[in-house]
C-alpha cells in the first residue's frame, strides 16, 4: 500500500487498486456478478454514481449502493427511498434502467460496515470515493478508503470525492 498511499490522495482518475488481499479472478471463476458503490451522504453522488452504473452495465453485474450509518445514528431516518432521493434524479433513473441495483444500509462504522458487507455478498469489485487532497490534513492511514484497500477481498475502485453540490435536481 505504500505507493497507493502516495499517489490516491492525490489522483483525479478513477483508480483500481487491487489489494494484496485480492484475487485477480472473480470468487466464482465465472463473469463478475457483484459490484457495490459505497456511498456518504455528505459528498456529491452524481458522478460516482454515473460511474458505478455505467461500470455494472458494461460488466453485466448487479449494482448495490451501500450507506454504512455511524454509531449512534438514527437508523430508522435513512431508508433506501430517503438514500435515493440524495441521488440526482437523471443519475439514478439510468442506474434504474440500464443495470440492476439495489440500495442497502448498514449500521456501524464505515470501512468495517463496507468490508463486512463485501465478505458476506461476495463481492467481484467495490467503488469508494476517497477524500483525496480536498481534505487537508487528513490521514491517509486513518482514512476509510485505506482501511478498504488495505483489507479487501476484491479489487477496489477509488474516485475523487466530490464536493457536495445543492441537490435541486
Amino acid at each position: 500500500t505504500g505507493l497507493a498511499e502516495q499517489l490516491l490522495p492525490e489522483l483525479d482518475i478513477p483508480t483500481c487498486v487491487i489489494g494484496r488481499h485480492a484475487s485477480l479472478a472473480s470468487r466464482g471463476g465465472l463473469l463478475t456478478r457483484n459490484v457495490t458503490l459505497a456511498v456518504s451522504l455528505d459528498s456529491d453522488c452524481d458522478v460516482p454514481l454515473a460511474f458505478a452504473c455505467r461500470f455494472a452495465q458494461e460488466l453485466r453485474a448487479r449494482l448495490t449502493i451501500l450507506h454504512v450509518c455511524g454509531p449512534g445514528s438514527d437508523t430508522d431516518a435513512v431508508t433506501p427511498m430517503a438514500i435515493a432521493s440524495w441521488f440526482p434524479r437523471p443519475t439514478w433513473r439510468e442506474a434504474e434502467l440500464f443495470c440492476p441495483a439495489e440500495i442497502i444500509i448498514r449500521e456501524g462504522e464505515a470501512a468495517e460496515g463496507i468490508l463486512k458487507h463485501a465478505a458476506a455478498t461476495e463481492q467481484d469489485f467495490m467503488i469508494l470515493c476517497s477524500a483525496g487532497t480536498s481534505s487537508p490534513g487528513l490521514d491517509w492511514k486513518a482514512s476509510v478508503t485505506h482501511k478498504v484497500v488495505a483489507r479487501a477481498q476484491c479489487p477496489v475502485v477509488v474516485l475523487q470525492k466530490q464536493p457536495c453540490r445543492n441537490r435541486e435536481d
